[in-house]
């Protein structure tokens, strides 16, 4: 056993074997593993540093295995990935401890990289994963406006989420257009947290856009925002528009000073830009502009080459490759989600550090 593994709980180790004795089986996949009864052993180890732990002959060693213990239930439960000698343990690694990456150090909980959206099921906020803290997502009109809800990762308790110190609030996206229901007043929302109201709907439909994306709310509901100077110029640009060429298929995203090409059309579709938001500009306002990086997929999204089965996260523009299907499961993320990518696309994404379960 390594030294700073911890400890074996007495009395607390199984053999998972195959059921027909055939010891040539297959080992079921998303198998899970579940003890019973921690009351018993509560005074050895708190509960929070309890693992489900598997011994290596190949190593010689105990590996913890991410686990979670459901809030007031005596039982601890994790996946696992083959048959052999399993024992509930007492991990040594520290409570909490961050590194630069976000990664949670000393505990076998799953490490989510920054873009990952966390929801526990007893609770209704949706948090995601920036700077390697959590924020929550302020409300329905700021998630519909940045995320998909299929890529929520719903997690079984509120303990793994805990882990991130509170971050800033994530709020609408820059650019969405607004109006409270019963009101003729529109409003865009601003990179500064503010609300534009446009002086007429002439102005309005003047920068090109659709008025079927204007997202429509509860009287009242904008109060708590701040109000901004009107939108008058139609050909005015701010951060969070879209823009185009006359004639050109390339659509740029307005970063301040800065336009950034958009990669692709599927990439517009997956950061859920509004193809009605899109302005088209002349060559001299255009040149007035930098060219920044380019955007791809966004944080969080699951992504394969068309040939290999290796699968990466994106997170902080890099592709972050996940250890194994044991890592991918053990972390709740889900198959449906991944992405099959070009190579080319590949190829152009940095490769970042390896997501793992903390063994």
């Amino acid at each position: 056993m390594s030294a700073d593994f911890g400890s074996i709980i007495k009395n607390a180790v199984f053999s998972v074997k195959p059921s027909s004795g055939n010891l040539n089986s297959i080992f079921p996949k998303n198998a899970v593993l579940y003890i019973e009864g921690l009351e018993q052993v509560n005074g050895l180890c708190p509960k929070n540093k309890m693992r489900i732990a598997r011994f290596s002959k190949k190593d010689k060693k105990w590996i913890a295995y991410s686990s979670t213990i459901p809030e007031n239930e005596d039982y601890i439960y994790s996946y696992i990935d083959n048959f052999g000698i399993y024992s509930l343990s007492c991990y040594a690694g520290a409570e909490v401890d961050y590194d630069a990456d976000g990664e949670v150090k000393g505990s076998s909980v799953g490490i989510y990289p920054n873009g990952t959206l966390l929801k526990s099921v007893d609770s209704n906020d949706v948090w995601y994963i920036q700077a390697n803290k959590r924020s929550l997502v302020n409300g329905l009109i700021a998630f519909e406006s940045r995320f998909e809800y299929s890529d929520i990762i719903l997690l079984p308790s509120n303990s793994q989420i805990e882990l991130y110190q509170i971050g800033e609030t994530v709020s609408i996206a820059p650019g969405t257009l607004l109006k409270e229901r019963n009101s003729s007043k529109v409003y865009r929302f601003s990179a500064n947290g503010g609300l534009q109201e446009f002086d007429s709907y002439s102005t309005l439909l003047k920068r090109g856009y659709n008025v079927l994306d204007i997202t429509e709310v509860e009287p009242g509901e904008l109060s708590g925002y701040s109000f901004e100077s009107f939108i008058s110029n139609p050909k005015a640009l701010y951060t969070g528009d879209l823009v185009k060429l006359s004639g050109r298929n390339t659509v740029y995203y307005v970063d301040q000073s800065v336009l950034r090409p958009i990669f692709s059309w599927e990439v517009f579709e997956e950061r859920l830009f509004r193809h009605g938001m899109i302005m088209t500009v002349s060559n001299e306002v255009f040149n007035t502009f930098s060219i920044g990086p380019v955007i791809y997929h966004p944080d969080g999204t699951l992504i394969k080459g068309p040939t290999s089965t290796s699968v990466y996260v994106i997170s902080d523009g890099a592709r972050r490759p996940i250890r194994s299907w044991v890592d991918f499961n053990g972390m709740f993320y889900d198959w449906r989600n991944i992405l099959t990518v070009s190579n080319t696309v590949l190829s152009n994404i940095p490769v970042g550090r390896m997501v793992q379960l903390v063994e």
